[in-house]
């Protein structure tokens, strides 16, 4: 064999190998932030993937090791197929999961700032131009709040939690907030926001979400963060959601968690809420300076009856995150959700909460 059909054999060997261990890593029902990282990149090991199926497929034609390369370009194959059906949902090939609004009746901002950011009059000027009903506003700290002052006096209905170092999230509205708390369901350093919002008439749950990211390091520790206390605190949520599922909601925020995540789908299904990404586009969010690595980390969940008009993206100068701008139809009448009765998905959902709650409580 020479040297470099040699070279090419063990660089498909390798490379097939690598993604075979990150497509599986999510299988293992573990919080280690490293396995629970392997849900993020699908799109990318699909188109890897499927590069290397076609590379192989070409070394079978002109190498004298013809079947294994054939083999490896079936694994590949088959790994770019199984990798891709996450993602194609996420698509304009897919049915819409939430219909179209004739008239949108409420605007919505979600927006991590990052507290590090150095253009915050720009992404303040930004912010205030779109326009929105209710801002929902992440990383916003004490230094925020000059530049976002505008913003803020414009809309007199407020929730808030300032906090430095990225802990801090704030919900302002034009529309009246009732029954509106800071809770820390999970951890007592990531504060959620649940409030009612009247518009008009009509009255919608909200609920806006910043869990502590799998990875993060420990701060005074040695070590990282696993996933649970990020996950335990999404199925709570689901869990209060599925309680009350006559009503209508809204659910939105940084989850620092993809789409399709095991934990996401299980999110959706307890607590029967859609996502309008589907059949409309992945949206990615987070990395917005690294396009090749780029995930629909900051969602927007909506309960049954809603309808979507505007949904779409929008650069945040300065930040790691894209923001989001939804413009939203409420139903006069929630049909309900339709949490999962799946007694397997149920006791998955109670283990993540006990562990999270477990893991907040002390160290790792």
């Amino acid at each position: 064999m020479e040297l470099w059909t040699h070279l090419l054999a063990w660089t498909i060997r390798v490379t097939a190998i690598a993604l075979l261990t990150i497509t599986a890593a999510p299988f293992v029902r573990t919080g280690w932030w490293i396995a629970r990282i392997c849900d993020f990149p699908r799109l990318q090991i699909a188109l890897v993937a499927l590069a290397l199926a076609v590379v192989c497929a070409g070394a079978a034609l002109v190498a004298d090791w013809r079947r294994e390369p054939w083999f490896w370009a079936l694994i590949a194959a088959v790994l770019a197929g199984w990798q891709a059906s996450h993602v194609v949902k996420f698509t304009r090939v897919w049915p819409r999961s939430v219909p179209t609004a004739s008239s949108p009746d409420l605007s919505l901002v979600v927006a991590n700032l990052d507290f590090r950011n150095s253009s915050q009059d720009d992404a303040a000027k930004t912010l205030r131009d779109l326009d929105a009903d209710v801002y929902l506003l992440i990383e916003v700290d004490t230094k925020w709040l000059a530049s976002l002052k505008p913003l803020r006096d414009a809309r007199p209905h407020r929730a808030e939690h300032i906090e430095d170092d990225g802990l801090g999230v704030v919900v302002w509205s034009r529309h009246t907030l009732t029954q509106a708390s800071i809770e820390f369901l999970v951890s007592e350093c990531r504060p959620s926001i649940h409030a009612s919002i009247a518009v008009g008439e009509e009255s919608v749950n909200f609920v806006a979400l910043h869990p502590t990211p799998p990875g993060l390091p420990i701060e005074g520790e040695v070590g990282r963060h696993n996933s649970r206390i990020r996950d335990a605190e999404l199925l709570l949520v689901a869990d209060r959601v599925a309680d009350d599922r006559d009503d209508r909601w809204i659910v939105a925020g940084d989850f620092n968690d993809v789409a399709w995540s095991r934990t996401t789908s299980l999110f959706q299904r307890k607590s029967g809420l859609l996502d309008p990404r589907v059949g409309r586009g992945l949206l990615n969010t987070y990395h917005a300076d690294y396009p090749l690595l780029r995930y629909p980390l900051d969602h927007v969940f909506v309960s049954g009856g809603f309808r979507v008009g505007t949904f779409e993206r929008f650069r945040v100068e300065g930040s790691d995150h894209f923001g989001v701008h939804v413009q939203v139809q409420i139903p006069k009448r929630s049909p309900g959700t339709s949490p999962s009765t799946d007694a397997d998905a149920n006791r998955t959902a109670d283990e993540l909460i006990r562990e999270g709650k477990a893991d907040a409580a002390g160290p790792d």
